[in-house]
This record gives structure tokens, C-alpha cells and sequence, in this order.
């Protein structure tokens, strides 16, 4: 649902210059807008790459350049991923920042190489696209497919949900934030007072924890949980609940060694949080249909629709202006 991809610096920089390029400033639009939707761009870590992209843009006519600069901006500030040059590859072209590019070209999961039709060295690779070409490339047509993902019961097992979801959601995250109301409001109470967490709710938590541990790749992982009770609760079983979820909260954080926070938001009438659970990091927003109790007992994905959130701000804006119970 997240692509990891690299767009050669000279792609841009050839069209600001030669007129009679063989793909026109549509084109690039197109792949920036598609790129908004679910991509990642590889940045080196000095962000030489990314300066001599948004250089090239600079240059371009002033009709084109404002909606680039647009699409640019939200890319810069949410999709670019610096990560270290893994092959010694040369380019031939002379652009500012393809000679850094082209050492990431061959990186692991790095699924489209925008390149340059005139540099035989960055459009040689297997996973190279031209722009004039990108529209009809399978990578697009792969794309596409994955903007959303819907799952009948069982049809998938827990691996390949992990290969196909977890895995590009987590790599480059920073933080998870998961909004799911029915979490806490899932919790059971014993006849005791005691206080579980349902097991399906247990169980998918603890695999999504787990595999955010397994494939995150920031040295600051963080998860935020935002979870709700029920309007017509009395006071003291929100208050016994959101113990309970406190609880949970630092035995996780112990167990998977990442910091984890629960907050239980005090539900009204009148303001409830939002029916729909979402999954957000630093990088995209991911609506789950069904909420994050997917795995069966019988370690197989239970139905869910999958589809990416445009406005993921309305959520937290809408949780900010919310009490929490404790």
C-alpha cells in the first residue's frame, strides 16, 4: 500500500531545459500526483537528491511550476526517505544529484526508478520507468490496484498481510497512531473487578506491535493508541477501564520495548469518536473498515477493507478537542 520508489533528479532538470523532450511536464504532474497518493521517494542523507529535484521544478514555466511546487511540497514534508547509497553504479548524464541517485537505484524494495531515457545507465535497471512510458508501466497498473485492499475472511494468512501491508506501512515510520473507539470500549470485566482486554482485540494489537517492531527501522519508534467509552457508561466503569488500558499501556511498552501510549477518550452523546478506525504515521493514513482485531485464531486475516485517508488532520484534530478520562 506504500511504494517505495526514486525519481532520477535529471528526469526534471532535462525537461526545464530542452524543449523537445519525449515526455512534457504532464506527465510528471501525473507521476507527483500518483506518487501523493502512495508513494515514498528515496532522498540521500545529505538531501542532494531532493534540493536538485525542487531546483529543477524551480525552473520550469510558471503555469506548470505552481502545481509541481504543490505536490513537491507535500512529498518533501511526508514521503522523502534518506537511506544510504547501497551499490557503486555511475551516471553518465551529468545532472545535479543522479550521481547519488543511481547509487541507490539498486536498493532492496525499491519498486519504480523514474529515469532518464537519455542516460543508458539509470534506465538499463529492470525496475526503471520512462516518464512518457509511466502511465502504462505495470508498476502503475500495480499501483493502482493496492490504493485499496479488501479481504474476505481467510484470504489471506498472517505472512503475506505482513509482505503486502505491515512491512511498507512500518519500514520508514516514525510514529503509529491507530484510532479504533471499540478497543477499550472491548474491554471485560470479571465478576472479581478484574479487567481483560478481549482476546481478539489482544490478539491483533500484539501482532501489529510486534510487526512494527520487526520491520520499523527508526531508532525512535513510537505508538500512540486512541480508543473510546461507551457515552452511557457510568463514571466508575470509564474510570476502571481507562486503569485498565494504563495498565496494558506500561506492560507493552515493557514487553515490546518501544514507547506506547493509550489514551481513552470520555465519549458523549453528542461527540463520539469517528466510527471509521484509522492507522496514521508520519508518512500516510491507512482507514481499517473492520478496526484492528484482524487476526483470526486461526492466524489468518479476517475480512477488512484497506484504503487510504486524503485528510488524516480531521481525525486528530477532532481527538485533540477531546477529554480523556483520565
Amino acid at each position: 500500500m506504500l511504494f517505495q520508489t526514486l525519481h532520477m533528479p535529471g528526469v526534471y532538470t532535462h525537461l526545464a531545459e530542452n524543449e523537445a523532450a519525449s515526455y512534457n511536464f504532464r506527465d510528471i504532474i501525473t507521476i507527483l500526483e500518483h506518487a501523493v497518493e502512495n508513494c515514498l521517494l528515496l532522498d540521500d542523507e545529505e538531501g542532494r537528491i531532493s534540493r536538485s529535484i525542487g531546483s529543477a521544478i524551480g525552473g520550469w514555466p510558471d503555469t506548470e511550476r505552481k502545481k509541481a511546487d504543490e505536490l513537491w511540497s507535500y512529498l518533501k514534508s511526508r514521503r522523502l526517505v534518506k537511506i544510504r547509497a547501497c551499490t557503486a553504479n555511475h551516471c553518465g548524464c551529468h545532472f545535479a544529484g543522479c550521481s547519488h541517485a543511481i547509487e541507490r537505484i539498486g536498493c532492496p524494495k525499491v519498486e519504480m526508478v523514474l529515469a532518464l531515457n537519455s542516460c543508458g545507465e539509470c534506465s538499463a535497471f529492470s525496475n526503471s520507468v520512462l516518464p512518457s512510458q509511466y502511465i502504462y508501466s505495470p508498476f502503475a497498473t500495480k499501483r493502482l490496484a493496492n490504493k485499496a485492499i479488501e479481504l474476505n475472511n481467510s484470504e489471506w494468512d498472517r505472512v503475506e498481510f505482513e509482505q503486502q501491508v505491515w512491512q511498507p506501512l512500518f519500514q520508514h515510520a516514525r510514529i503509529v497512531k491507530i484510532y479504533d473507539r471499540y478497543i477499550s470500549r472491548s474491554v471485560r470485566f470479571g465478576s472479581n473487578g478484574s479487567c481483560t482486554l478481549s482476546d481478539n482485540f489482544e490478539r491483533g494489537l500484539d501482532w501489529l506491535i510486534d510487526q512494527y517492531v520487526k520491520f520499523g527501522q527508526s531508532q525512535n519508534k513510537q505508538l500512540e493508541i486512541y480508543c473510546g467509552v461507551m457515552p452511557n457508561w457510568s463514571y466508575d466503569k470509564a474510570l476502571a477501564t481507562a486503569t485498565f488500558m494504563r495498565g496494558w499501556e506500561q506492560q507493552h511498552t515493557q514487553q515490546k520495548g518501544i514507547p506506547i501510549t493509550v489514551k481513552v477518550i470520555h465519549e458523549r452523546p453528542d461527540d463520539q469518536m469517528n466510527h471509521v478506525r484509522v492507522l496514521i504515521t508520519n508518512q500516510i493514513a491507512i482507514k481499517v473498515e473492520r478496526g484492528f482485531d484482524l487476526l483470526g485464531d486461526d492466524n489468518r486475516v479476517r475480512d477488512v477493507m484497506l484504503s487510504h485517508v486524503l485528510n488524516p488532520e480531521k481525525y486528530e484534530n477532532h481527538i485533540r478537542q477531546m477529554s480523556a478520562v483520565i
